[in-house]
């Protein structure tokens, strides 16, 4: 590693940097006008600027001569010399010009600067890593003193490592700053000087770089830079006592690691020494969140100090100084808002018998300058009675008296909002004319922009009024507006500066539209304006359109604007990014987007074409209009030149991009640590621009393509020379979804699908499938689950029936806060019984007797005894799966922390779900009021051992319960107060029965549409009905989605008939469209699919409730009466689920009636017998009668029994009450005869498609004819009843060769048990969710 010589001139650079500092320090003044720079080694330290005394002279000799490790009698002969040249020259001879130490000091909490001493190897290290990232800069700007570690490190060190000079700035005006940058250079600044440059918008010439450090540069500040021209923004994190720890190039991107540290484990790093050791494990300071070994961000600094012009400051050693003058009492100090200013400010209370005014706000600042630094005070006191603090009693922030604050967002919003409540929205119809944005637009913008997002857009300068007009002001945007001729804004358009490192490249977006003018032709019109008026007007150079390509609108629209494709950029974006997923229509689950550029002015300019993309890039140039002379890129990058680069990272995009600025032999090197940085970060697209005007491109085009990058197309002008964009795209769309209108698009599209298909590297990448084919064995199933976790919310109705059916184990959340509410409810009520405080059910009685009061010896005896009276169940018993979802939902219940029950009790049900122990429960007993008393009584007797009388089935045997609990080696329990309530009291029974039949229903539903996938083939139906067109004018979400699962299910079929583009097929004996049964599919199906999702969403909120009375808020002490145990949702939806159910029911009743009919099935036999030859053959006729006897069944269960409740139950206390658990216990009858005639229905369906077959090919094996989902599903009903496909006849041949009820039967229970049938359909099921 090679060493770096500090020289006389770096010496006394340093030097004079700190005998200024001091000198400023003592005197208490500021250098505004770059008086240091004046010093020169002549000059005399006693006299002209300096003018010290010998006294001072001695007090400055010891920071000067200490930073570079001399020895105390060595500082006192330096401070005996006249000149800073020969301070310089002395300090140079006896450190040397290596010294082993270097001292730098903090600027000090406690206002006494801090010494850190450092081994000059390791700062020597840190310059050397640094300075790769500024390979190829051909000047250093320092706007930073060479004595602090960080401008050491940058503008004494790495100007001698890149060999190139240093230009001194601190002491420009940013303005000025700006105006003396050169291409090439790099600005070497900290956060307050780059927010002053911002501000400035001014441009930055081409292939100018930026650092920072010090402290955090805001997000926002870097960006602004960005387009302004900066190419990047290097962020250096790190301390005087580490050095540089860690840097990135994009404010989105967490912290690389500098390769000079070594993790070690346990938070602990050590770094090499200058002998070959290591250092002692150094823990970095600030609280850091790893995000692996080597990149991380910085959650919180622990020395709490702030950023105030570049430096940091501590608010707490301000505190500390108001507190001391004798007339303040409190006070607090923080930064400004950003708004409000970059100072700090503070809000003092002064003592009862001081007065605020001016007087007082004089005094403090006269005390004020006394003790701190300029830029530790205050810009703004403010003067109160207390100290603000929000609802908590934590301090709060507060705003400073100003009026020249600008307005805030949250201000921007809340008159918007306003506006809007008492606002009339523009007429729609009026004539509309298009100009560009004047000042009283601004807030129309905002209005319009309010009116279509809310206050959801993500960019608030659309929102605020001067933000947007300040933008335009600057050529940031240049925006167009539609106006009424009341001057309302009805539609925005705009050019904005693009992220592509040539500031003259604009991009076309943010149109926007009023959804009362929304074809009125205004976004043609902005798009005219802005073509013919707006680019013309302005220094647009280049401008480009970006396209996506899940519909062809918005490229036919640019393709109207003259724009011409030459770049396609595949799997950009998220589908989601485009709302909803019928709105990104079959784009999988990543969009492309397709790159159109316009051209304003042009000048011919050099374009060096690598040879493997000749052909494309001439194709690309064909129609542009572009005057450039095409050049080979065969030479070899300059072994002087370093690789540089911008990187981006868009972590919602999960898209990674790398322009390559400068292109050098260690681009190989880059492109390693951009990949491994993006693929971290979660990226799934990377994307590398190449500057086409370097003669030795193609050797980074080669680089690339053997890591698996591939062609994305030209970009005009992108780094004022045309660039090259090459991609990698970790999981392939498939490139048939993208949706492309012109025949030049397509090319292009064949040019990429080449490029990937030619290159060994890129085919080696995973190709993403558009349809994953199911598993026998996929997570939608319940039984998948490994265990269930209880913790009061997020229970699902899949992890129910995955415990109650399956027997997962059940787990107790860990949560301490969840736990601790349940503790906290039980210690109320303890408290409450102490106290005497009355509480329904707890010390009164129940019901209609609750104004009985209970003496304090019988509040235990009241709860045991609830269980006894409501001992009172009929009929027969409960299907064990659905006592254990009561008992699972009863714990899930008391989590919520508010039923006042102990956690033992939670446990013992647990206990009895995981040991496999069932309550045996009536399923007559309950009125669904006060939730199910009597089921749940059934469930707390045998869960405490309450009497002999409450048994368990355990070990496939019935037990009393004590035998029970001794074989479980626990005794019975007594309840406390309360507690027989909080057991009893709640909807649990009726809600786990629901959980079950809505698990079922969903799989029902699936075998349902397949059915009906399986009859419109076999009665050659069309899936034109199902088009996303149709489905668009009509957007119910069931319908949509009904529609969309069958198109899934007839994808690729060959048997039904494919009119999606239009046209209408004709067959001999068939109706020119299908009747109702399948052409109205999505209108019937899609009320229920609605339906459905909404009943899931009320059980699943209803299992995830407190359900009980009184509910206890323990946080606040308070028992609240409440009605939250009437099971009405409970009920209404399981009236739902069953009349749902019959309609599923009576619309494949009437498909099967047409495959049955040969005078509506298009030929199939009579009966859809399988051998005709056979004249006694009656074929289904007898399964069919079985289905119609079912049929009006499953509509009868669908009447609802809600709304027949007796009014007078209980005392005329419970005169309402739902009828849930009835209703519930309905739904599981109407579920299980679905079951069976969906059985029947399935025959009937792969019945017919083979006799569909036979008649269309010869062979009774339907396969190569259904789709590919049906062709599954009539695999998995033939297998389950231990037959194969043949090719010689149907499923059923002759009618005494089977039973048909053991076919139906073994269907059932294969139907009932999630197995091959549904598995079959597990596509179907993923998609219902």
């Amino acid at each position: 590693m090679p060493q770096i010589l500090l020289a006389h001139q770096d010496v006394f650079l340093v030097t004079r940097s700190i005998v200024f500092a001091e000198i400023k320090k003592r005197r208490r003044t500021a250098d505004l006008f770059g008086d240091e720079l004046q010093l020169t080694p002549d000059s005399i330290l006693g006299e002209g600027a300096l003018q010290a005394t010998a006294a001072e002279l001695a007090g400055i000799a010891a920071p000067a001569g200490g930073f570079f490790g001399l020895e105390p009698e060595a500082i006192s002969d330096l401070a005996r010399l006249p000149s800073l040249g020969q301070w310089a020259s002395f300090i140079l001879e006896r450190a040397g010009p290596r010294p082993r130490r270097i001292t730098f000091y903090t600027s000090g909490s406690t206002g006494t600067p801090k010494p850190i001493v450092r081994d000059y190897f390791d700062i020597e290290q840190d310059a050397l890593h640094l300075a790769e990232m500024l390979q190829g800069s051909r000047r250093l700007l320092g706007l930073v003193p060479p004595h602090h570690i960080y401008g050491f490190i940058y503008t004494i060190l790495i100007p001698k490592v890149l060999q190139v000079p240093l230009a001194d700035l601190r002491f420009l005006r940013p303005a000025a700053i700006l105006a003396s940058v050169q291409p090439g250079d790099t600005l070497i600044g900290f956060p307050y000087l780059w927010k002053q440059i911002a501000d400035t918008k001014g441009r930055f010439p081409p292939t100018a770089l930026g650092v920072t450090s010090t402290g955090p540069c805001p997000p926002e500040v870097i960006h602004t830079l960005r387009r302004l021209g900066l190419q990047a923004m290097i962020e250096v994190y790190g301390s005087s006592e580490s050095g540089a720890m860690g840097y990135r190039t994009s404010p989105e991107a967490p912290l690389t690691l500098m390769a000079t540290w070594r993790h070690i484990g346990n938070g602990r790093f050590v770094r090499a020494r200058e002998d070959g050791g290591e250092s002692e494990p150094y823990v970095f300071q600030d609280v850091l969140e790893w995000r692996d070994e080597t990149h991380f961000v910085v959650r919180q600094r622990l020395d709490n100090a702030v950023q105030v012009a570049g430096i940091n400051v501590y608010p707490d050693r301000v505190r500390e100084a108001l507190l001391a003058h004798p007339a303040v009492a409190d006070c607090a100090v923080r930064l400004m808002r950003p708004e409000e200013g970059d100072r700090l400010k503070a809000f003092v209370v002064l003592k009862a018998d001081q007065t605020p005014g001016p007087a007082m706000l004089d005094a403090l600042r006269v005390h004020l300058a006394g003790l701190l630094y300029r830029v530790e005070q205050p810009a703004a006191i403010r003067f109160g009675p207390e100290l603000p603090r929000n609802a908590m009693g934590k301090l709060a922030d507060w705003t400073i008296d100003s009026g020249r604050v600008g307005m805030t967002l949250e201000e921007a919003l809340a008159r918007l909002q306003a506006d809007q409540a008492i606002a009339a929205p523009p007429l729609p119809g009026q004539p509309v004319t298009v100009g560009e944005l004047r000042p009283e637009d601004g807030w129309g913008v905002a209005r319009l922009f309010y009116a279509i997002h809310g206050p959801h857009f993500p960019f608030p300068t659309y929102y605020i009024p001067e933000r947007l007009l300040d933008e335009n002001r600057l050529g940031l945007v240049y925006s167009a507006v539609a106006r009424t001729p009341a001057g309302e804004v009805v539609g925005y358009g705009s050019l904005f500066r693009s992220s592509a490192p040539y500031h003259g490249v604009y991009e076309i977006g943010a149109h926007q539209v009023h959804p009362a003018y929304r074809g009125a032709r205004v976004d043609l019109a902005l798009q005219t304006y802005l073509r013919e008026s707006l680019i013309p007007a302005h220094p647009v150079e280049v401008f480009f359109s970006e396209a996506p390509c899940h519909q062809v609108v918005t490229q036919k629209f640019a393709a109207m604007s003259g724009l011409r494709e030459t770049a396609l950029e595949i799997g950009l974006m998220p589908a989601a990014a485009y709302g909803p997923p019928e709105d990104a229509g079959d784009a999988g689950d990543r969009v492309s987007n397709l790159l159109l550029f316009g051209r304003v002015d042009e000048r011919q300019r050099r374009l060096h074409v690598p040879d493997v993309y000749a052909d494309a890039l001439n194709y690309l140039l064909e129609g542009l209009g572009l005057d450039r002379l095409v050049l080979p890129a065969d030479e070899q990058p300059p072994a002087s030149l370093t690789t540089r680069t911008a990187s981006e990272q868009f972590d919602f995009a999960q898209v990674a991009r790398l322009h390559v600025l400068t292109l050098g032999p260690d681009f190989s090197r880059v492109l390693g640590g951009f990949e491994a940085q993006a693929l971290q970060a979660g990226a799934r697209v990377l994307q590398v621009f190449i500057n086409l005007g370097q003669a030795w491109c193609g050797e980074g085009v080669n680089t690339l393509r053997a890591q698996g990058y591939f062609l994305g197309g030209l970009l005009p002008r992108w780094f004022d020379d045309d660039g090259l964009l090459l991609q990698r795209v970790l999981d392939l769309p498939d490139p048939d979804q993208i949706q492309l209108y012109s025949q030049r698009a397509h090319r292009l599209l064949d040019l990429i699908r080449r490029d990937i298909e030619s290159n060994p590297a890129c085919t080696a990448l995973p190709i993403q499938p558009l349809v994953t084919a199911p598993a026998t064995n996929l997570p939608f199933r319940a039984a998948d689950l490994d265990a269930v976790t209880l913790a009061g919310e997020g229970l699902t109705v899949a992890e129910v029936v995955a415990a109650a059916r399956h027997g997962r184990e059940v787990r107790l959340t860990r949560d301490p806060a969840t736990l601790a509410r349940v503790e906290a409810s039980a210690a109320f009520i303890e408290w409450a019984v102490r106290t005497g405080e009355p509480i329904y059910g707890v010390n009164t009685g129940f019901g209609g007797m609750a104004n009985v009061a209970i003496a304090a010896a019988d509040l235990l005896p009241l709860q045991n005894n609830l269980l006894r009276f409501l001992n009172a169940g009929a009929g027969d018993y409960l299907p064990t799966e659905d006592v254990r979802a009561a008992m699972l939902l009863r714990a899930n219940s008391h989590l919520r922390g508010a039923s006042g029950v102990r956690r033992e009790l939670i446990d013992r049900l647990l206990l009895f779900l995981n040991r496999g122990v069932t309550p045996r429960v009536r399923d007559l007993g309950s009125i669904g009021a006060s939730g199910d008393l009597v089921p749940l009584a059934s469930i707390t007797g045998a869960l405490i051992g309450a009497d002999p009388c409450f048994q368990v089935e355990m070990d496939g045997k019935i037990l009393d319960s004590l035998s029970a609990l001794e074989r479980l080696g626990l005794p019975p329990l007594t309840l406390g107060p309360k507690e027989g309530l909080g057991m009893v009291n709640g909807t649990s029974v009726m809600t786990g029965i629901a959980a079950n039949c809505l698990y079922d229903a969903r799989r029902l539903v699936a075998l349902a549409l397949a059915c009906h996938a399986l009859a419109i083939q076999a009665l050659r139906g069309s899936n034109q009905s199902f088009h996303p067109f149709i489905q668009r004018l009509k957007p119910h979400p069931g319908q949509i989605l009904a529609a969309e699962l069958m198109l899934d299910l007839l994808h690729g079929s060959a048997m039904s008939r494919n009119e999606l583009d239009g046209h209408h097929d004709l067959l001999e004996g068939q109706p020119a469209q299908d009747r109702y049964s399948l052409r109205c599919l999505p209108q019937f199906v899609g009320p229920l699919l609605d339906g459905l999702r909404q009943a899931r969403t009320a059980i699943e909120t209803e299992m995830n409730s407190a359900n009980d009375n009184p509910l206890i808020d323990g946080e606040h002490c308070l028992s609240l009466h409440s009605g939250n145990f009437l099971g009405e949702y409970v009920a209404v939806w399981m009236d739902h689920l069953r009349y749902y159910l019959g309609l599923m029911a009576k619309h494949l009743d009437a498909q099967i009636a047409l495959l049955v009919a040969p005078e509506f099935s298009g030929g199939l036999p009579p009966s859809l017998v399988g051998n005709p030859g056979r004249q006694v053959n009656m074929g289904l006729k007898g399964l069919q009668i079985a289905a119609n006897a079912i049929m009006p069944l499953l509509s009868y269960y669908g009447a609802p029994i809600a709304d027949r409740f007796p009014t007078h139950a209980e005392q005329f206390n419970q005169n309402i009450n739902s009828q849930g658990f009835n209703a519930a216990n309905l739904a599981r009858k109407a579920v299980k005869a679905l079951e069976s005639y969906m059985a029947m229905a399935l025959i009937f369906g792969v019945q017919a498609v083979a006799l569909r077959a036979a008649r269309m090919g010869g062979s009774h094996d339907p396969r190569p004819l259904l789709s590919p989902a049906t062709g599954q599903l009539y695999e998995a009903v033939l297998g389950t009843l231990g037959q194969a496909p043949r090719s010689d006849r149907p499923l059923i041949w002759n009618d005494d060769e089977q039973s048909l009820e053991h076919l139906v039967e073994t269907l059932r229970n294969d139907i009932a048990s999630d197995g091959r049938t549904v598995a079959a359909v597990s596509a179907v099921l993923l998609k219902l969710g």
